[in-house]
């Protein structure tokens, strides 16, 4: 079942539903500038984080042991979190990079979705047997 491109979408009942679900997830995110940049920025974070912490990491682990390692990640983490707060603003995105960035989360959100209605579709029809 295709739902991205309209001249694909399935024209029953619960296509149609599904269908106006992606288009209402697909304009909440070329439209509403604060959701998109919160998601981006903490997406940026994350692996800016993440990367942080594997260099550390590889870099301090054979000359301190285990806890002391964990203790130095998180006293950075904490670090990291209060600078970027404070100091990093995410450039806004045009709607061919919401298209990249989100495309999949607005897939997933929409997969999910429709497996609830197909879910329940399968449980109405075996009560009616």
């Amino acid at each position: 079942m295709a739902i991205a491109l309209k001249r694909k979408r399935p024209q029953s009942d619960v296509g149609l539903i599904i269908a106006d679900k992606y288009d209402g997830w697909v304009s909440q995110f070329e439209n509403d500038l604060e959701t998109r940049q919160k998601l981006l920025a903490s997406q940026t974070k994350e692996k800016a984080l993440k990367s942080m912490k594997k260099i550390v990491t590889a870099n301090l682990q054979p000359y301190i042991d285990g806890s002391q390692l964990t203790n130095q990640l998180l006293v950075m983490e904490t670090m990291f979190n209060a600078s970027w707060i404070s100091n990093v603003k995410v450039k806004s995105l045009n709607k061919n990079q919401v298209q990249q960035k989100f495309g999949k989360l607005i897939i997933n959100k929409t997969s999910g979705y429709a497996a609830r209605w197909l879910y329940r579709l399968l449980m109405r029809n075996c009560e009616t047997r």
